[in-house]
């Protein structure tokens, strides 16, 4: 169950906690709906899927307090922050091409985008 909610309990949690962003005014309920129906449109896929946009947000948390970050961003740049990485990676599909469309780099960067 907590698998299938991870990053609605990890995006709710961070920012809910986050008392510099108390500024904003956010409506908790709200943003638990929206990170609900962002949840939802993640993809199956093998790597880009709920479980890595969960991952992804908490290091976005962690950078901003190992950092100066945390100090020099302004409320609504955090928020950014939080929602970009939770929101990254929404219908990402690895779409595999014939190998050698596009030269070695290209398929290295097809391969890279796939994991």
């Amino acid at each position: 169950m907590l698998r299938r909610k991870s990053l609605v309990v990890m995006g709710y949690t961070l920012v809910q906690r986050n008392r510099k962003l108390d500024a904003l005014g956010i409506n908790f309920g709200k943003f638990a709906n929206f990170v609900t129906c962002v949840q939802e449109l993640y993809t199956a896929a093998p790597y880009h899927n709920t479980m890595h946009a969960t991952h992804v947000t908490w290091a976005a948390h962690a950078l901003l307090h190992m950092t100066s970050m945390a100090y020099v961003l302004d409320p609504k740049e955090m928020m950014a922050m939080y929602v970009a990485a939770i929101c990254h990676d929404i219908g990402h599909k690895c779409v595999l091409r014939a190998a050698g469309e596009g030269g070695a780099f290209a398929d290295a960067l097809l391969t890279l985008a796939c994991l």
